[in-house]
């Protein structure tokens, strides 16, 4: 029993390191996203592009992050574990808050005549509630 045991925590652990080097990954995306967009303001005076590699960076995190949060949910019940429940849960929901705030901006470039900035006032006199609002 010990055994199994030990294998089950070696896995566990092995998988969280390849998570935890998809994290590495998608920093190094967003500083290669940050470095383009430096060079760019230097040479050009234009930042360039670079929500394709922000979007990918996102997705990244929020995969790892999903991992890291059913560790979370599996450990639920050791101790110290009602903490990192929800600090997993609370880190995981604040990656898809950015994850759905980059998509927005990539779906309201193509859509220039309704992309509104956040909280501007509609006609209707009501507020943009952002990228998680429910679209009738």
């Amino acid at each position: 029993m010990q055994r199994e045991a030990l294998q089950e925590q070696i896995k566990t652990a092995g998988r969280s390191l390849f998570f935890l080097s998809i994290l590495l990954g998608s920093v190094c995306l967003s500083w290669l996203a940050l470095d383009k967009q430096r060079r760019g303001l230097c040479c050009t005076g234009k930042a360039p592009d670079v929500t394709g590699l922000r979007q990918v960076s996102s997705v990244l995190v929020v995969l790892a992050l999903g991992y890291f949060f059913c560790l979370g949910v599996r450990s639920r019940d050791q101790q110290g574990g009602e903490v990192n429940f929800w600090a997993s849960l609370l880190v995981l929901l604040a990656a898809l808050l950015r994850l759905g705030e980059l998509l927005e901006e990539n779906q309201n470039e193509g859509a220039p005549s309704q992309a509104r900035p956040r909280g501007q006032t509609l006609m209707s006199g009501e507020k943009s509630a952002g990228p998680l609002a429910k679209k009738v």
